[in-house]
């Protein structure tokens, strides 16, 4: 595992660990790995973001299959640009990037067995603070084929519904007021087109 410094792996039988600014992966079952990485070796629009062209190179990352690198969405992060991407390892894993654009923070997450073997659904949780206080705490992710809207439902018991576009790309935002009233995400529904309910996949507590 190689880590920047800004993220944190989390498996579904590990313990939280809080770090000031962090991402915690979830809800993968086994085979997954998480790894971050920065250049020099050592991460559609919905639920009211807006997607954004990418108009610097992506980092080069040395264990990633060249040409397999493809673009599921780009989002305005807290006026941070936060790119997600698909692509090979060079031993033949799958993986979700997911790279800060500016600052060249790259996490991922790869699985030999497809993204989406164990779960329909592959996302991660980033956030500044905590455990106590919360600065900020985003959901962002990626659903199956098939999937055609997610909802968060939160701790206080209300529900944020997102409808995917074809890039099937999504993050979900916890505003300075719910994080003031520990509201936090609790767990993540998904739905087929027809609106019937395909997976539902608990989020660990954070506190």
């Amino acid at each position: 595992m190689r880590m920047n410094g800004r993220r944190i792996a989390l498996f579904t039988s590990a313990t939280v660990v809080v770090a000031a600014s962090a991402a915690v992966l979830l809800g993968l079952g086994s085979g997954f790995e998480r790894v971050s990485e920065r250049p020099n070796g050592s991460r559609g629009p919905a639920a009211g973001y807006a997607a954004v062209s990418v108009a610097k190179e992506t980092p080069k990352l040395s264990w990633v299959k060249p040409g397999t690198r493809k673009s599921v969405g780009a989002f305005q992060v807290r006026g941070r640009t936060v790119l997600l991407e698909t692509a090979e390892s060079t031993d033949g894993e799958e993986c979700l990037l997911d790279t800060e654009l500016g600052t060249g923070g790259t996490g991922a997450t790869c699985s030999k067995d497809g993204l989406f073997a164990a779960r329909k659904v592959v996302f991660s949780l980033n956030f500044d603070g905590g455990p106590d206080v919360f600065r900020s705490l985003d959901v962002l992710g990626v659903a199956a084929p098939g999937v055609a809207s997610v909802a968060l439902s939160r701790t206080d018991g209300s529900v944020v519904r997102v409808d995917l576009d074809r890039t099937r790309a999504f993050v979900i935002e916890s505003s300075a007021a719910d994080l003031e009233a520990n509201v936090l995400p609790a767990r993540l529904e998904l739905f087929g087109p027809s609106g019937k309910r395909i997976e539902s996949v608990a989020i660990p507590a954070l506190r």
